[in-house]
């Protein structure tokens, strides 16, 4: 009907004929024949354009490719150097991957260099700016500032915020440590023409078992693999040094001469180090693979959830998808000692209140489907109930993202999302890298970088409230006083100056973590993978 047709959010704020939309929809019959005709012609539209002006779109493609040679030599950045000392070194060849899979070349200093004023040693990697693709370079390499203007905020001040992220800049969401240069400098570097990972090695002399390094991710993958074929797997809990390396609290102590077979195929597949470990008793906890569930809704399914399963999978956690029916059925300690519930409302959830939470979101634009009964989703209560018992017996829930809300509302976890009822002219924070102060003697931050920046899209930030049992709740991670933000758009950061990131909370016999982010988002924050995989092993 025409009355349903709306305008859109970003630049439109009537449904009628405008520079930018010359031919609006009138309403109608909408078929999928007209999707198929509306591909069509876009498709056929295209070509023919590129056909007829093919010489003018060769040659601006040329002149902007010399552009961008032309720039990288005259203006900083100059290049980007990757830092010789990372806390997950192999993470930071991952980063180099990816860009070279994209066409950026990656160069490698066959000399002892200096730019800026600091020298790198032989053997630096570096991603010189003067690339056809020097404005991608700076895209996703550069500290970001999102501009803030009069096309960012409604007339009355409200944010009117990015489709998408306010930043992509990955070493920042995977913790690897770049240097900016801004001054020319000189050295004799080649392009590497294909990369090399460190290479992966095992002790060969080792009565006591292997050490390695928990601040690695793809040591949670070898150790996955590693309980699978049940060998047996200790965590350290004190800083343990050996051959002048330190290994910190969480790093892996695998046990039995049966092992070594194993590891050999680990240290190749995965470029893993593994040390011998010190005779002696060391500070240690023993360590076995636990019963993981994540939680599946209908409604057009999650997209968080999909890229949960993919990351479980990249990393070796056995699990099982968890529906409805599961949760309502109740037992759930008897199957599952984790489960995870990916970012998502809390009505989604429950099954409850959907069409008042379509209206709040979508105003309109949206409706919920009217699926048949059998296949509405929500788990109700009922389940509601049955994830009570589940934690109070013992297990842990893990609410990621937006679905902390979920617990502090359905579970009843005395925590505050004190971000619940802010308006968006007040706070927004539209994906962008925060930095957050890590408590590392919690096990849930095991591994993680001190100086770490997580991915945060307005979630959450959390106050523990006052109780007679403070100390059953754990701030994991937590916002600095101020100058919160590296990259991206942050108004209103005085909100969450001080206030909680990560908590745990202790619930009868079990747990409950609230992430006020998304430690796994889109497979691309490595930087936080730990903080979700360390609830992941037993």
């Amino acid at each position: 009907h025409y009355h349903q047709l709306k305008p859109s959010s970003r630049g439109r704020p009537e449904y009628r004929t405008q520079m930018g939309f010359p031919h609006p929809w009138p309403g109608g019959w909408w078929r999928l024949r007209d999707v198929v005709e509306q591909q069509k012609t876009s498709a056929i539209a295209m070509l023919t354009a590129a056909s007829r002006f093919r010489e003018t779109l060769l040659r601006n493609m040329y002149l902007k490719a010399t552009h961008s040679l032309e720039k990288g030599v005259k203006e900083a950045p100059y290049a980007f150097v990757v830092k010789p000392e990372q806390h997950d070194e192999l993470t930071a060849y991952k980063l180099l991957k990816t860009l070279m899979d994209m066409g950026v070349e990656v160069q490698r200093s066959q000399r002892e260099f200096t730019a800026d004023g600091v020298t790198y040693p032989r053997g630096t990697h570096v991603v010189f700016a003067s690339q056809p693709c020097r404005p991608y370079i700076v895209s996703l390499l550069k500290r970001t500032f999102y501009h803030v203007g009069p096309w960012s905020k409604k007339p009355d001040g409200t944010p009117l915020t990015p489709y998408d992220l306010a930043t992509y800049t990955i070493p920042e969401f995977m913790g690897v440590r770049l240097q900016e240069v801004e001054k020319p400098f000189e050295g004799t570097f080649e392009a590497v023409p294909s990369l090399r990972f460190p290479r992966g090695d095992i002790a060969t002399n080792a009565p006591n078992g292997w050490l390695l390094d928990v601040a690695l991710n793809d040591g949670y993958a070898a150790v996955n693999r590693l309980l699978r074929r049940g060998i047996e797997v200790r965590r350290l809990t004190a800083p343990t040094t050996v051959g002048g390396k330190m290994y910190a609290p969480g790093s892996w102590h695998i046990v039995g001469e049966d092992a070594r077979d194993e590891l050999e195929k680990m240290s190749r597949r995965y470029h893993l180090v593994f040390d011998a470990a010190p005779g002696g008793g060391l500070a240690e906890r023993p360590t076995r693979a636990l019963k993981i569930g994540i939680y599946q809704r209908y409604f057009g399914g999650n997209t968080d959830e999909g890229w949960t399963r993919w990351l479980l999978e990249q990393y070796r956690f056995p699990y099982k998808t968890v529906m409805d029916k599961d949760v309502k059925r109740g037992k759930l300690a008897d199957k599952y000692d984790v489960l995870i519930f990916p970012a998502d409302a809390k009505a989604m959830i429950t099954g409850e209140g959907v069409e008042e939470y379509y209206e709040k979101r979508w105003q309109g634009i949206m409706t919920p489907p009217k699926h048949p009964v059998e296949y509405r989703s929500g788990i109700g209560k009922d389940g509601v109930e049955k994830l009570k018992e589940f934690a109070e017996a013992g297990g842990t829930i893990l609410c990621l993202g937006e679905s902390s809300d979920f617990a502090i509302e359905e579970l009843k976890v005395p925590v505050k999302n004190v971000l619940a009822d802010v308006k968006p002219i007040d706070f927004v924070c539209p994906g962008s890298t925060l930095h957050v102060n890590v408590n590392s003697g919690n096990p849930l931050a095991w591994g993680v970088q001190d100086d770490l920046l997580i991915i945060f899209r307005s979630h959450g930030a959390f106050e523990v409230k006052p109780s007679g049992h403070n100390d059953d709740y754990g701030v994991v991670l937590s916002y600095p006083d101020k100058r919160i933000m590296e990259s991206g758009w942050l108004q209103g950061e005085e909100r969450l100056s001080r206030k909680a990131a990560m908590v745990e909370a202790k619930v009868g016999k079990g747990r409950v973590v609230l992430y006020g982010f998304a430690p796994q988002y889109r497979a691309q924050s490595d930087a936080a993978f730990k903080l979700f995989f360390n609830a992941l092993v037993g």
